[in-house]
C-alpha cells in the first residue's frame, strides 16, 4: 500500500481508496440482483394479480391459497438465495479494479506486500521500480458499472413481462394500489375471519348540541373521502387482532390502543385537529382515514335598535344573536352608572336566561326585563348582554346607558306606599317610629284598598317590623319588596304578582337544569311550581280581559278570542309534560330548548296588557280585525242584495219587460258586454211602474272597497307583502259597484260572494302569518289542537306541524321502507346472536345491540 506519509503520493492514494469504495458498491449491487431478483419478481407477479383483483373472482378460497403459496415462495427463495450470498472482500475489490482497468500482473494486490531482504542495493531498487510502475498506473484505473448478470439466470428474459405487468397493475388499480396490495396480503384477519372489514370499527360521536349524526367507519377507509367532524367530537375504535397492540396515529401523534378482551383492542378519545386517522400495526398501516375537524365559532350577538319602555315600565331589547350550533344562553348585568353619583339601597343584577337559537340563523330576541322594582329606578344605569355558546364561547354586546325606568302609580295608598319605600332605600334613618306611625294610619281606612285582606296584613307586618326591630340595612332591605309587593296588589290586584311569580318559577327551573345532581323528585316539585304559577297567571289574565272589557278599558293588541285559540291549554299542559319528560330522562338539551321557548312567549305577554306589538305584528292584528268586520258588513250588504234579486224576480213574473226598463246607460253596457239592445217599451202607467232602486247598496259598497283599499295601503307600508285575495276581493268589490250603480242586484250576487270568500282567505293569511311571526319570536307554534308525538314520546313540529305549541323538531318518523329495513336488521341481529360457533366477543356484541331495542 502507498505510504501515506508520502505527500506527492497522497491525492493518489485518495483516488485509489475511492475506486475500491465504487467497486465495492458495483460488486454488492450484481451480487443483490443476484441473490433476490427471484423474490423481486415473486413479489411483483403476486401484485400484479392483486392489483388487477385477479385472485377475488374465485373466491375467498381462491384469494386465501393466493396468499399462502406468495409466503411460501417468498420463504423459500429468501432461504436458498441468501445462503449463497457474501459480501465483497478487499482482494475481490482490487481484482474489480484491476481487471476494469486493464492492470496485468495484479499490481494492487502486491501492494500489500513487504520487502523480505531490504538489506540488498539490488532487491530495493528493484522494489522502488516496481513502485514507481504501479504508481505510473493508478490515474488510469476504473472501477467500472454493476454488470447485467441476470441474462444468464433468466434467458428467457421473464422478469421483463413480470416487471410490465406490475406497471399495468399500477395503472390500473390507481390511487388504490395500497389498499389492494394490503388486501391481497391480508385476506384474512390477523383473527381468523374473512375480510379486513370485520377487524377495524370507528365511531365519531358529535356533540350532542350540534344535532350531527353518528359517523360509523371500518375496513381500511383509503377509499373514503374526507370526512366533516364537528369539534370535540369523541372518537371511540375497535381492533380485533391477535398478533402485536395496534395504534392510534392522528398526523404525527401516536397512542396505543388499550387491550379490553381476548384478541380486542379499544381506544375512546376527543378527537384532535389534524388530516389523517391511521390505525398502524406493526410498522403496517391498516386503515387511513383523511378527515377536517368543523370549528365551533364563537357566538355574535348584536342590537337592532334601541330600548323599548313598555307602559308598566319594562325594558324590552331588541337584539339578535347568531352561533353556528346555536347560542344557549343570554345573560343580562346591569350595574348603577358611575354619573349617577350616590346611590340608594340595592345591589347589581345579573339574569341568565336560554335561548336555544337555531344553527347557522340570525335569531331575533326581544328579550323583557321589568327592574322597576329596583330601587334604582329613575337613575342612569350600564345593561351589558352576553351570549354564551354550548361551548362556554362567549360574546359581549356593546355596554347600553339608560335611565331605568320607574313605575307610575295612581292608586294613593299605593303612591304612599311607594313613597314610603323610596325614603327608606334613600335614607336609612336611625329611627323608624315615624314611618311606623305612617303606615299604620293606612290602616285606619282600609276601605281605601277595597279591604283587601292581604294588603291590609301586608301593611300591618311592615309597620310591626319597623316598631319592634332596631333601625339596621338588613331589615331595610327586607321590607323594600314587602311595600312594593303590596302597592302593585293595591294598584293592579293579582296579575303583576302572578307573572312574577310564573318568572320566578322559571328561573328556578331553569337553574335546577344546570345541576347535574338533581333528583327526580325535585324535578317533579319544581315542574309542578311551574305548573301552578302558570295556572295562576292564565287565571288572572282571563279576569283581567273580562274586568276590562267590563270596564271599557285598553284591551291588547292581539284579541282575546285569537289569543285563546293560539295558546291551547291543553297543548300547553302536554307541552310541560313534555319538558319534564326531557328532564327526567336526562336530556337537558332539549329541556332547556322548550324552556327558553316558554320563557319567549311569557315576554310578549305583558302584564300591563298595553304594551304595543312590533308594528308588523300590530299590522297583522288590526288587519285580521278590520277584515272580520269588513266580512260582517259585506255579508250583511249581501242578505239585503239577495231579498232586492227576490223582489225583481217577482216584479218580472208581473212584469215580464220590466228587466229591459231599468237598463244601465251606455258606458255600463259596454262594460258589460251587453251590445245593442234594443229600447224597453213604455209603461202605459209611469205611476204603477214597478223600481227596484239599489244605488245606497252602491254607495256601501264602494264604502267597503275604500276601506279595504286604505287597509292594503297601510299593509303595504309595513309587511314585506300582502295577501293576494285582499287585491282579488278589492276586484270584485268594484264589480258588485258597478252592478249595483247600474240596478242590477242580479248580477252583483256573485261579485259579493267571492269577495267575501276572499276576503275570508285574506284574514286566514293575515292570521297564520301573525303566529308564524309570534312563533319567529318565540320559537314555539301557536294554533289550536293538541300536541302529536312520534312512537318514542318525541313531539313532533317543524314546517310541516302547525298543531299545538310545539319546539321545532327535527324528529322524522321513518316510513314503510326504513321500517321494513329496520325489521330486517334486527331480524338478522337476532339469528346471528343465536349462532354458536361464533366467536363470544362477537356474540355478546350482537346481543348488546339487541338490548337496545
Amino acid at each position: 500500500m502507498l505510504d501515506p506519509l508520502d505527500f506527492e503520493n497522497r491525492p493518489l492514494a485518495e483516488k485509489l481508496e475511492r475506486k475500491r469504495r465504487l467497486a465495492a458498491l458495483a460488486l454488492l449491487a450484481e451480487r443483490l440482483t443476484l441473490a433476490f431478483w427471484r423474490v423481486a419478481a415473486w413479489f411483483m407477479l403476486f401484485a400484479g394479480l392483486w392489483m388487477f383483483r385477479l385472485p377475488p373472482i374465485f373466491g375467498d378460497t381462491a384469494a386465501i391459497l393466493t396468499a399462502v403459496a406468495f409466503y411460501a415462495g417468498a420463504i423459500y427463495f429468501l432461504i436458498t438465495d441468501l445462503r449463497h450470498f457474501r459480501w465483497p472482500d478487499a482482494a475481490e475489490i482490487d481484482r474489480r479494479i484491476e481487471s476494469e482497468s486493464r492492470i496485468r500482473h495484479r499490481p494492487l494486490s502486491g501492494m500489500k506486500d513487504s520487502l523480505s531482504n531490504p538489506l540488498k542495493t539490488e532487491t530495493r531498487n528493484l522494489w522502488a521500480a516496481s513502485r514507481q510502475q504501479v504508481i505510473k498506473a493508478l490515474p488510469f484505473i476504473k472501477a467500472g458499472p454493476p454488470q447485467p448478470l441476470l441474462a444468464s439466470r433468466d434467458p428467457r428474459a421473464l422478469r421483463l413481462g413480470i416487471a410490465m405487468f406490475f406497471i399495468l397493475g399500477l395503472v390500473v388499480s390507481g390511487p388504490h394500489w395500497d389498499e389492494r396490495l394490503r388486501d391481497g396480503l391480508t385476506p384474512f384477519s390477523l383473527q381468523g375471519g374473512l375480510g379486513p372489514d370485520h377487524d377495524i370499527t370507528m365511531w365519531i360521536t358529535p356533540p350532542g348540541y350540534t344535532r350531527a349524526e353518528q359517523i360509523i367507519l371500518s375496513g381500511s377507509g383509503k377509499s373514503e373521502d374526507e370526512l366533516k367532524i364537528p369539534s370535540g367530537s369523541i372518537l371511540k375504535i375497535r381492533v380485533r387482532s391477535s398478533i402485536g397492540t395496534p395504534e392510534l396515529q392522528i398526523d404525527e401523534r401516536t397512542w396505543p390502543l388499550q387491550y379490553t378482551d381476548e384478541d380486542n383492542y379499544a381506544l375512546e378519545m376527543t378527537i384532535l385537529d389534524g388530516e389523517n386517522i391511521r390505525i398502524k400495526q406493526m410498522f403496517l398501516t391498516r386503515a387511513d382515514w383523511r378527515y377536517q375537524i368543523i370549528p365551533d365559532n364563537a357566538p355574535v350577538i348584536s342590537s337592532k335598535g334601541d330600548a323599548e319602555t313598555l307602559p308598566g315600565g319594562a325594558l324590552r331589547f331588541p337584539l339578535t344573536v347568531y352561533d353556528d350550533y346555536g347560542v344557549k344562553t343570554l345573560t343580562m348585568s346591569m350595574k348603577l352608572s358611575p354619573t349617577a353619583g350616590d346611590a340608594p339601597l340595592g345591589k347589581d343584577v345579573s339574569e341568565t336566561r336560554s335561548v336555544m337559537s337555531p344553527s347557522k340563523t340570525e335569531f331575533e330576541l326581544q328579550p323583557v326585563y321589568d327592574l322597576t322594582s329596583h330601587p334604582f329606578a329613575g337613575l342612569p344605569v350600564i345593561f351589558t348582554f352576553t351570549a354564551e355558546d354550548h361551548v362556554a364561547q362567549t360574546a359581549a354586546l356593546t355596554p347600553i346607558q339608560i335611565v331605568l325606568p320607574e313605575r307610575a302609580f295612581t292608586h294613593p295608598v299605593a303612591k304612599a306606599l311607594i313613597d314610603i319605600r323610596k325614603r327608606l332605600a334613600w335614607d336609612p334613618v336611625d329611627d323608624y317610629e315615624p314611618i311606623a306611625r305612617e303606615l299604620e294610619s293606612l290602616l285606619v281606612t282600609p276601605y281605601a284598598y277595597q279591604d283587601d285582606i292581604v294588603a291590609f296584613l301586608a301593611i300591618r307586618s311592615a309597620a310591626s317590623r319597623l316598631l319592634h326591630f332596631e333601625p339596621a340595612p338588613e331589615i331595610t332591605e327586607s321590607l323594600l319588596p314587602l311595600l312594593w309587593d303590596t302597592a302593585l296588589r293595591i294598584e293592579d290586584g293579582n296579575l303583576t304578582l302572578a307573572a312574577r311569580r310564573l318568572r320566578d318559577a322559571q328561573h328556578a327551573l331553569e337553574n335546577a337544569l344546570k345541576n347535574p345532581d338533581i333528583t327526580n323528585k325535585e324535578v317533579g316539585e319544581l315542574m309542578n311550581d311551574l305548573r301552578q304559577a302558570m295556572a295562576e297567571y292564565f287565571s288572572e289574565l282571563q279576569r283581567e280581559i273580562q274586568k276590562r272589557m267590563a270596564e271599557g278599558q285598553n284591551m291588547p293588541m292581539v284579541p282575546p278570542e285569537m289569543l285563546s285559540q293560539m295558546i291551547d291549554p291543553e297543548a300547553l299542559s302536554e307541552f310541560l309534560d313534555q319538558m319534564e319528560a326531557q328532564m327526567r330522562s336526562g336530556d337537558r338539551n332539549a329541556a332547556q330548548e322548550m324552556l327558553s321557548q316558554l320563557q319567549r312567549m311569557m315576554d310578549m305577554m305583558d302584564p300591563s296588557m298595553t304594551a304595543p306589538l312590533p308594528p308588523d305584528m300590530k299590522m297583522m292584528s288590526e288587519g285580521v280585525n278590520q277584515l272580520q268586520e269588513l266580512i260582517k258588513r259585506q255579508e250583511e250588504l249581501l242578505a239585503q242584495t239577495h231579498k232586492q234579486v227576490e223582489a225583481l224576480d217577482v216584479m218580472r213574473r208581473i212584469r215580464p219587460d220590466y228587466g229591459r226598463e231599468l237598463m244601465p246607460n251606455t258606458e255600463l253596457m259596454q262594460e258589460w258586454n251587453l251590445g245593442d239592445m234594443p229600447p224597453a217599451p213604455e209603461a202605459p202607467d209611469d205611476s204603477v211602474r214597478p223600481q227596484v232602486d239599489t244605488q245606497k247598496n252602491s254607495t256601501e259598497q264602494e264604502a267597503l272597497r275604500y276601506i279595504l283599499g286604505q287597509l292594503m295601503l297601510e299593509a303595504s307600508e309595513v309587511l314585506p307583502e300582502i295577501p293576494e285575495n285582499m287585491g282579488m276581493a278589492e276586484r270584485e268589490m268594484h264589480s258588485s259597484a258597478n252592478a249595483l250603480s247600474g240596478n242590477m242586484p242580479d248580477q252583483s250576487v256573485p261579485h259579493q260572494e267571492r269577495a267575501i270568500e276572499y276576503l275570508q282567505q285574506a284574514q286566514q293569511q293575515l292570521t297564520q302569518q301573525l303566529m308564524a311571526r309570534m312563533q319567529q319570536m318565540t320559537g314555539m307554534s301557536f294554533s289550536a289542537g293538541g300536541m302529536r308525538y312520534d312512537p318514542l314520546g318525541r313531539p313532533l313540529g317543524g314546517e310541516q306541524d302547525q298543531n299545538g305549541m310545539l319546539p321545532g323538531s327535527r324528529v322524522k318518523v321513518p316510513d314503510e321502507s326504513e321500517r321494513k329495513k329496520a325489521q330486517e336488521i334486527l331480524k338478522l341481529l337476532r339469528q346471528r346472536s343465536g349462532e354458536a360457533g361464533r366467536p363470544d366477543d362477537e356474540l355478546e356484541y350482537f346481543r348488546r345491540l339487541l338490548r337496545q331495542f
